[in-house]
């Protein structure tokens, strides 16, 4: 068997932030939608950072705001106009072996971290919604090749 030396593992990740909010006439307007999914609107941002003080390691910040427009169908910035909102805040710590070098481990904390994450993220708006008597939301798979700024840090 060949030995894997590029690799990137997850020490952990943390929820920092979930904020679910259903208006009263979510599901009224719910009943009368034939295509009610085209009427979400999906924002995500990804931050990276390496630590300046440990060699391949760095964690990612990924926050995802998904919400249900309004009856317009309009993208609003006053939030008392979404039927249904969801935002998250989720950080994941990677680390590589020492031997991988060091752009190698910024493509993969750019490209793959994010991805790792935003499975994970995937997985609990799911369960998180079923949960809170709508219907399940299962946000499509996102490519994440176009990497994402990196920044450092020190702990």
């Amino acid at each position: 068997m060949a030995k894997v030396s590029n690799y990137l593992k997850m020490l952990h990740y943390n929820i920092f932030k979930i904020n679910f909010t259903i208006r009263d006439d979510y599901f009224k307007t719910l009943e009368s939608e034939i295509d009610g999914f085209n009427k979400f609107n999906i924002d995500i941002n990804t931050s990276a950072f390496l630590n300046k003080d440990v060699k391949n390691n760095g964690k990612v910040v990924l926050n995802i705001s998904l919400n249900k427009l309004d009856e317009s169908g309009n993208i609003s910035d006053d939030k008392e106009k979404y039927l249904l909102s969801f935002q998250m805040e989720i950080e994941g710590v990677f680390q590589s072996p020492p031997s991988v070098d060091d752009d190698f481990f910024k493509k993969l904390i750019s490209h793959n971290a994010p991805s790792i994450l935003f499975s994970i993220s995937r997985g609990i708006i799911t369960s998180y919604t079923a949960q809170a008597g709508v219907s399940p939301i299962i946000l499509p798979l996102m490519d994440f090749s176009e990497g994402v700024s990196i920044s450092d840090f020190s702990i």
